[in-house]
């Protein structure tokens, strides 16, 4: 008797091998912070080593990597391209999954694990609890020579944001100093700092132009668990 299409699906589905977990043993982490002005901390001694990342990411997503997109002046609603405002490159680290190679599940993990760390410590010293906020992705943005980022707040009316947190994965490049305008704070972040500061209005930032080299730098936002990552769906 002929095999029905559903028997065939179910044997071939049965007897394909699940995903292995892929172990991680993370090394302890014995970082270092300093308060560079009010609610904004710099994180020292995170990455064992950041060369070493900075190189497995050019190794996992070398043809992955999309222009950066900012919502259009005035609509909420339109994401564009828009390289007078905000010109990089930026690529996705998604979380682990059944297509997803043990290599990238590793970097997933190593970036996640490293940078809650700081997160933990930061939302401590504020009162707040990891287990009340989620993040985004984590996302790697890439600043080549020319390209920059405008003034900008993380939070914003569609996409609420509450702390943001940024690795610096390298510093061979000239530019691309952070300027926070409302707390006259202009500086170039070394090689490793995880920086952690609040979301909102008062901590506009912006990323000068890069004048020579690339500049790395791996970026999450974490929010109340009560907010919808979009407030229009």
């Amino acid at each position: 008797m002929e095999k029905t299409a559903w028997q065939l699906y179910k044997e071939q589905n049965s007897t394909a091998p699940a995903k292995k977990e892929v172990v991680f043993n993370p090394e302890p982490i014995n970082f270092t912070k300093v308060e560079l002005a009010p609610g904004v901390w710099i994180y020292k001694n995170v990455f064992p080593s950041p060369d070493d990342l900075v190189a497995k990411i050019n190794a996992e997503f070398e043809s992955s990597w999309q222009d950066g997109q900012v919502f259009s002046n005035g609509d909420e609603k339109k994401e564009e391209i828009n390289k007078k405002f905000r010109d990089c490159s930026v690529v996705v680290i998604n979380k682990p999954n059944e297509d997803s190679s043990e290599q990238r599940d590793l970097l997933y993990k190593l970036v996640d694990h490293s940078m809650r760390v700081c997160l933990e410590d930061y939302t401590a010293m504020f009162g707040m609890s990891m287990n009340e906020l989620t993040g985004d992705e984590w996302q790697v943005l890439k600043y080549g020579h020319g390209q920059h980022f405008d003034g900008h707040a993380d939070d914003g009316f569609r996409f609420p944001r509450t702390v943001s947190i940024t690795a610096y994965l390298n510093d061979e490049y000239e530019g691309g100093e952070l300027d926070y305008k409302h707390f006259n704070l202009f500086f170039k972040p070394e090689k490793g700092d995880v920086l952690v500061f609040p979301s909102n209005y008062v901590y506009n930032h912006r990323v000068v132009e890069v004048k020579t080299g690339v500049r790395y730098a791996l970026v999450n936002w974490f929010r109340w668990k009560t907010m919808k990552v979009d407030m229009l769906s």
